[in-house]
């Protein structure tokens, strides 16, 4: 901590200084779930937070923040940067261990402060803090600390994200069986630690576990991943190399349960159709052309014109002339990379996303560092090099995308207080197909939580009949013409706000 006081100074007073600027910024729309989850604890609504598709980890960390008073977006942010000083702290650690130069270790930590602060200001989702339990993880394991911690550190990973249950149960089998074969621990005390690993975590998993198979009237660990299985599907996905698809974008109206802003609350609800991929050869076709897609992904998310490719370079180079430094390295990571490979290639089973894989991000960090020594060690000039080209490209990123969301969506939140108490915007909401479903998505739902009011969904025209059944009140078009709305629908009221390129209609549909 001492050591890296100053880089800790800097990433505070760099959130605080960047803080009311980004405060507005929401990547998605799941960010208002966990919120709308967490709400519901702080009020006792025990019955309709328990959610078999959002983790409740990040949703507990909130509470506090919420029964103090604090605006829930905003207060996100700060708990993610708090969260932030944690996964530096593990990642300066790692830097630190190693064993690269003074020059080295300061250069790379301080180039991470601001790749952490996007990770913390421009995803308000649990990522973060399943990158800084996955790298919990992996000191655990690298330290040789009790079996009993690191299961508590499973049980973490889990309650963050539903995917962690099946990452915790291969990551743990594999590093026990690779500290056998490097002679760590006795082949015969295998069993035997796997037993009070998964013991400990099964034990406190449990309860959580009950709790949803309740709600959901049968046993189910998570629904994340069956609802990301039936989603790549090829009734609702037939391209697999297209963008993700969700069946919302087609228009599809579904009534908000209680204690919530709408029906995305239960995603696995919404997604109703239901495939095999093992069931016929089109199917296994389609499966392996998913899997395909996502490798692709990985590869653009880490190797393209990023630090990854500066490592793979500096690997080859290392492998070609000092391969003795080159397999020592990749030995004192093992479990970095287990770590990595074990979360990469699960995820590739079902749907890649570049937040989903950080740890990758991070563990090309931590390798370079020890890479870039010996390469150091071996050619001055060469190491100059590939540490400065690293560095620019560490920085690249986080640095433009935090100047182009600066005060990103500030608009939305004023024109909502607009809609709110100057044209009394309430009631039932949709929102018009158009062509940016993911963003149609996203603001509708923001104008709905900062005006408290309900989305029921996206509406073509084929959903005129279901507007009168759900009694609308208020129609979100996003730049999109209307021509059958003004058709089909009285319309009482046409409110224009240019500033942020929406139209709201409020219509007579047997609601109002």
């Amino acid at each position: 901590m001492n050591k890296n006081i100053f880089l800790f100074l800097f990433y505070f007073f760099s959130a605080a200084f960047l803080y009311p600027s980004l405060k507005y910024y929401i990547d998605s729309a799941d960010t208002l779930q966990y919120i709308t989850i967490a709400k519901n604890y702080s009020e006792g609504n025990f019955a309709d937070a328990v959610n078999s598709f959002w983790s409740p980890l990040i949703s507990w960390l909130l509470v506090p923040f919420i029964r103090l008073g604090s605006e829930p977006v905003f207060a996100f942010k700060v708990l993610q940067v708090i969260i932030g000083f944690f996964t530096l702290k593990l990642l300066f650690y790692f830097i630190e261990q190693s064993n690269s130069g003074k020059f080295i270790r300061i250069a790379l930590s301080s180039a991470c402060v601001p790749l952490v602060l996007s990770y913390a200001y421009l995803f308000s989702t649990p990522d973060l803090l399943l990158l800084t339990f996955y790298l919990w993880f992996v000191s655990l394991l690298k330290n040789k600390r009790p079996y009993l911690l690191i299961g508590i550190c499973g049980v973490a990973i889990y309650l963050t994200k539903g995917f962690g249950f099946a990452f915790f149960i291969v990551a743990f089998a594999i590093a026990i069986l690779y500290k056998a074969f490097e002679g760590e621990i006795e082949k015969k005390k295998i069993v035997a630690i796997l037993v009070r690993g998964y013991g400990i975590f099964f034990l406190l998993c449990a309860p959580w576990i009950y709790f949803v198979s309740k709600k959901e009237n049968h046993l189910v660990f998570s629904t994340a991943g069956e609802t990301a299985l039936n989603l790549i599907n090829p009734k609702i996905n037939p391209d697999p190399f297209d963008d993700i698809h969700y069946p919302f974008e087609n228009g599809m109206l579904s009534t908000p349960p209680p204690h919530a802003i709408s029906a995305w609350i239960y995603p696995n609800h919404l997604i109703e159709s239901r495939w095999n991929p093992f069931v016929s050869a089109e199917n296994f076709q389609h499966y392996l052309k998913v899997i395909l897609r996502n490798i692709i992904s990985v590869g653009s998310f880490h190797f393209g014109k990023d630090t990854g490719t500066i490592l793979v370079l500096v690997l080859i180079l290392l492998f070609a002339v000092r391969k003795a430094d080159w397999k020592s390295m990749l030995k004192e990571n093992a479990f970095l990379l287990i770590t990595c490979i074990t979360c990469t290639v699960l995820y590739t089973l079902l749907i890649t996303i570049h937040r989903y894989l950080w740890i990758n991000d991070v563990a090309i960090i931590i390798l370079f560092s020890a890479a870039v020594q010996k390469l150091f060690l071996w050619k001055r000039w060469a190491g100059f090099a590939a540490l400065t080209t690293f560095i620019f490209l560490l920085l690249y990123s986080p640095v433009k995308s935090i100047k182009e969301n600066i005060n990103e969506y500030k608009e939305i939140y004023t024109a909502s207080h607009v809609l709110k108490d100057k044209y009394h915007f309430e009631g039932n909401i949709v929102s018009l197909i158009d062509s940016f479903p993911d963003m149609n998505h996203r603001l509708s739902h923001l104008v709905c939580y900062y005006t408290g009011s309900r989305y029921y969904g996206m509406a073509g025209e084929h959903n005129v009949s279901e507007l009168e059944a759900q009694k609308i009140n208020f129609v979100l078009s996003w730049s999109h013409p209307v021509a059958w709305l003004e058709k089909n629908i009285q319309i009482l009221k046409v409110i224009q706000l240019p500033e942020i390129n929406l139209t709201v209609y409020q219509i007579n549909s047997g609601g109002n």
